[in-house]
């Protein structure tokens, strides 16, 4: 008993440096694709990142809204709903189908709206588009596979255009008759110059 008595007010205190100190929730930076509930053709792309003003900031653009929305509704009004269950916060109507607003609670979901009054603070009309926040992938940090390399071998193909000169069986004939017929000459000089010889010594 001493002994926990010793240690559990310092894991009480680790416990509130982890919670003081730890970082923004991240579902709440990333991206959205909102599709129509209601509404088929519509659908939104929102994103959202955490800056260094500690506010979430959020960019939405949608396709293939009408306006006004119907006969009774006139604006397209967003909402997020917050990550620690506290309800629904309106970001803001989309003019023309885009928005962009920053916010401090971290959420989890996008809503979209059809609203009578641009100026409403709760949801009162249809939801016609929904997307959940997902994390983006493409930025989490994964393991680098360096590839395996093998020791480079000599190439023991023939480049092109070095390609060993092909000699046939007639080239080779030839080539021997060539060497014959260089032989054959001189040997006739010679012969001919030891009978001029021989013959101008008898003359003597």
């Amino acid at each position: 008993m001493k002994f926990w008595k010793k240690i559990l007010p310092l894991l009480l205190f680790f416990i509130f440096l982890t919670g003081l100190f730890k970082e923004p929730a991240s579902a709440s930076e990333g991206y959205a694709e909102l599709r129509g509930a209601t509404d088929e053709n519509g659908r939104c792309f929102a994103f959202s990142t955490f800056m260094d003003d500690n506010l979430y900031h959020i960019l939405i653009s949608c396709r293939n809204l009408r306006y006004p929305p119907d006969a009774e509704h006139l604006v397209y009004s967003l909402w997020v709903s917050q990550s620690d269950g506290g309800g629904l916060i309106k970001l803001g109507n989309l003019g023309q189908g885009k928005l962009g607003t920053n916010i401090a609670p971290a959420f989890n979901n996008f809503y979209i709206t059809k609203e009578r009054d641009a100026a409403t603070k709760e949801p009162t009309g249809p939801t016609v588009m929904s997307g959940t926040v997902r994390p983006l992938v493409f930025l989490q940090s994964i393991e680098v596979v360096e590839p395996t390399r093998t020791p480079t071998e000599p190439n023991s193909e023939i480049p092109t255009g070095t390609e060993p000169l092909q000699i046939s069986e007639e080239g080779e004939k030839k080539s021997g008759l060539f060497k014959g017929s260089t032989l054959l000459p001189a040997l006739a000089l010679i012969s001919v110059t030891f009978l001029m010889i021989f013959l101008v010594r008898r003359k003597k």
